[in-house]
C-alpha cells in the first residue's frame, strides 16, 4: 500500500514538475531560451543540428560531462533539423512519461518559434536584404537563420531570379506566387520597387530552372489574357526575367542578384524581349561584369562609346540608340530602319558615321564584340545605379 502511495506521489510530483516546465516553455520567445529551460528541466545537453550534422544551437552542460541516455529525434514539419538530447546521468530516462511529454512539448515549441521566425523574415525581409546586398560578416550565423526558417539549402546552392513587368500597371497574381512556392519550395521572395526578386534553391543545370520558370510565366500571361481579368484589355501582360549565377556560398548570392538584375535590364531594353521572356546572365556574358566597380564600368563604356555619347549630347543625335537597335537586329539595316522609323539610307549613313567616330567596324568580330560588351555594361551601370537609389530610399 505504501509502495503504491509513494509511486502515486512520485507520479504526481513528476507531472506537476512537467506542467511547470511546459508553462515556462510556452512563455519563451526565442529558440535559445526554450533550449535553456529544457536543459535545466531534463538535466541534459541539448542541441539543434541541421541535416549535415552541424550544431546550430546548444544549451546546458558540456556534452563531455554527460554519461546518461542519448536521444535524437527529427523536428519535422518540412524541416531537416534534428533535436539531440544527452542527459548528465542515467536517471530519469527519456522513456519515462513526464520526460517524454517534456520532449514532445519542446519539439512543438521549437517548431512554433521556427514558424514565427519564418513569418518575421517574410514580413521584414531582413535576412533576404542581407543576402542580396552581401552586408553580413558571419556566414555561420546566417546559415543558422536560414535553417531555422526552413531554408537551409539556400546557403549551399542558390540562384537569384529578377522579374519585371513590361507594363507598369500589370502585377503578378496571387496564383503565380502560389505556383512559384509549389515549384520551388526552398525560396525567399522580396518586392524591391517594381521588381520581384526570388532566391531559389538550385542544384540542377540552369536550363532546367529556366524551363520551369518559363512555364510559370506562360501560365501567368494566359491568366491575364482571360476575359474579366486585370490586363485583359491590354492583350495580357508581358514579363521579363533575369537569371543570375548559381551561388555556392551565402556571400555569392549578392553577385547572383547583381547579374540577374542586369540580365533583366538588358531584356527590358531589348526590343525583342517579349519573345524571349527569360535572360541568363551567363549566356549574355554578364558574369563578372555585374560585380565590377561602377567607376571601372563607366570608364570602359566611355572608352568604347565616348565619341558618340559626346556627339549625342552636343548635337542632339541618337547614335547610342541606333547602335543598340542595329546590334539587336543582328546588323540588319532594313529591320533597324523599320524599328527606328527611318529611311534605309539614313540608317546606313548613320552606321557609317558611327563606325568612323568609334574607329571600329561592326562587320568585324573584334569591333562587334567591343560594342556588344559595352552595351551590356551600359545596362549593368543602369541597374547598379537604380539599386543604389533604392538602397538610399530604404
Amino acid at each position: 500500500m505504501r509502495s503504491l502511495q509513494r509511486k502515486a506521489i512520485g507520479a504526481e510530483s513528476a507531472l506537476q514538475s512537467s506542467s511547470e516546465f511546459i508553462g515556462a516553455l510556452t512563455n519563451t520567445g526565442e529558440i535559445d531560451s526554450a533550449l535553456e529551460v529544457a536543459a535545466v528541466f531534463l538535466n541534459a545537453n541539448i542541441q539543434i543540428n541541421d541535416g549535415r550534422g552541424r550544431t546550430l544551437h546548444t544549451a546546458g552542460p558540456d556534452e563531455i560531462g554527460c554519461a546518461g541516455t542519448r536521444l535524437t529525434c527529427e523536428l519535422g514539419n518540412r524541416s531537416d533539423l534534428s533535436l539531440r538530447i544527452h542527459q548528465i546521468d542515467m536517471d530519469p530516462s527519456p522513456a519515462d512519461t513526464p520526460i517524454s511529454l517534456a520532449i514532445g512539448a519542446l519539439r512543438l515549441q521549437l517548431l512554433r518559434l521556427g514558424e514565427r521566425a519564418e513569418a518575421r523574415e517574410e514580413l521584414r525581409g531582413e535576412l533576404l536584404e542581407s543576402l542580396l546586398t552581401g552586408r553580413f560578416n558571419d556566414s555561420e550565423h546566417l546559415r543558422r537563420r536560414l535553417s531555422l526558417i526552413g531554408r537551409p539549402h539556400l546557403a549551399d546552392s542558390a540562384r537569384v531570379i529578377v522579374v519585371e513587368s513590361l507594363a507598369a500597371s500589370n502585377r503578378l497574381s496571387a496564383r503565380f506566387h502560389t505556383d512559384l512556392r509549389t515549384t520551388f519550395p526552398q525560396l525567399l521572395i522580396d518586392h524591391r520597387d517594381s521588381s520581384l526578386v526570388i532566391v531559389v534553391e538550385d542544384h540542377r543545370p540552369e536550363e532546367y530552372l529556366i524551363r520551369q520558370f518559363k512555364e510559370l510565366l506562360i501560365r501567368e500571361e494566359e491568366r491575364h489574357r482571360r476575359p474579366g481579368t486585370d490586363g485583359a484589355e491590354h492583350g495580357g501582360p508581358r514579363f521579363v526575367a533575369g537569371v543570375g549565377r548559381r551561388s555556392r556560398r551565402p556571400h555569392e548570392i549578392s553577385v547572383s542578384y547583381d547579374e540577374a538584375a542586369a540580365a533583366c535590364a538588358i531584356g527590358i531594353s531589348d526590343p525583342r524581349a517579349a519573345d524571349k521572356g527569360i535572360f541568363s546572365a551567363r549566356k549574355l556574358g554578364l558574369q563578372g561584369l555585374a560585380s565590377m566597380p561602377q567607376e571601372q564600368l563607366a570608364a570602359m563604356v566611355n572608352d568604347t562609346f565616348g565619341p558618340i555619347i559626346d556627339h549625342d549630347q552636343r548635337r542632339g543625335t541618337d547614335f547610342m540608340r541606333t547602335v543598340r537597335t542595329y546590334l539587336a537586329n543582328d546588323r540588319h539595316l532594313g529591320d533597324t530602319a523599320s524599328e527606328l522609323h527611318l529611311h534605309y539610307n539614313t540608317v546606313r549613313n548613320r552606321i557609317a558615321r558611327i563606325e568612323e567616330l568609334l574607329d571600329l567596324k561592326f562587320d568585324q568580330a573584334d569591333g562587334r564584340y567591343r560594342a556588344e560588351t559595352a552595351i551590356r555594361m551600359v545596362a549593368v551601370l543602369r541597374t547598379l545605379t537604380e539599386q543604389k537609389l533604392l538602397s538610399v530610399r530604404r
